[in-house]
């Protein structure tokens, strides 16, 4: 999967102040997101892909995978509760 994709402004919230800081930031921002979400367990990675780095909505992400609407969304909440708490660490 590839993780230097747009990713949406309301992908999620951070309390972690990114700064603009020109491309090498950037970079660093994107290598910093690629590595939390690797950490990611395999069902959180997979919705959290689907959904944000390939735009799909909440329906399409759960007919791709089979899972039920409500075990989505608990996948995306958990990765995106993971992520943040990785990001504010690093």
């Amino acid at each position: 999967m590839n993780y230097k994709k747009s990713i949406q402004s309301d992908f999620m919230e951070l309390a972690v102040e990114i700064h603009h800081n020109g491309a090498k930031g950037q970079e660093a921002i994107f290598q910093q997101l690629h590595d939390a979400i690797k950490l990611l367990n395999d069902k959180q990675r997979e919705c959290i892909g689907l959904l944000y780095l390939q735009n799909n909505s909440y329906k399409q992400v759960a007919e791709i995978t089979g899972y039920s609407m409500k075990q989505v969304k608990s996948h995306i909440q958990n990765g995106k509760r993971n992520l943040k708490n990785y990001l504010e660490k690093g």
